[in-house]
Formats: C-alpha cells, structure tokens, sequence
C-alpha cells in the first residue's frame, strides 16, 4: 500500500528516475529507524512495510531533502 500511494508522487517529483529506487529508499529509512519492514523490500509484492513505533508526525516517505537537513 506504501508503494502504490506514493507512486503518482515520486513519478511527479523524480520522473527520469526508476522506480527501483522506491525500494532503496525504504531499505534506507529502515536502517534509519524511520520505518518497519517485514519481507524483501526489493521485492515490493512480497513485503510490509510501517511507520517504526506505529507514527510519525511529518515524515513523508518521499521528502528526502529535510531527512537529508535534519541528519546534517
């Protein structure tokens, strides 16, 4: 679910990338603590992906640009 209602937003925000980086960022915001994943997140159809602690105010999936300020 994660996948399918942020695709219509990455596509308009970063439509010359693949949408295999879909997947790498939630590897990443995984190994950041930001999000849960259960399966292979390479393998979108086979894997469940939430919010780490069950919520988060104001972490869109896709707003690479502040998690980026907010680690510098």
């Amino acid at each position: 679910m994660v996948f399918a209602t942020s695709l219509n937003e990455f596509d308009a925000k970063f439509p010359h990338l693949p949408y295999v980086y879909m997947p790498v960022r939630i590897i990443a915001m995984e190994q950041s603590g930001v999000l849960e994943v259960r399966g292979d997140a390479m393998a979108m159809r086979f894997s469940e992906v939430r919010l780490a602690g069950g919520k988060c105010d104001g972490c869109p999936l896709l707003d690479v640009d502040s998690q980026q300020e907010e680690a510098a």
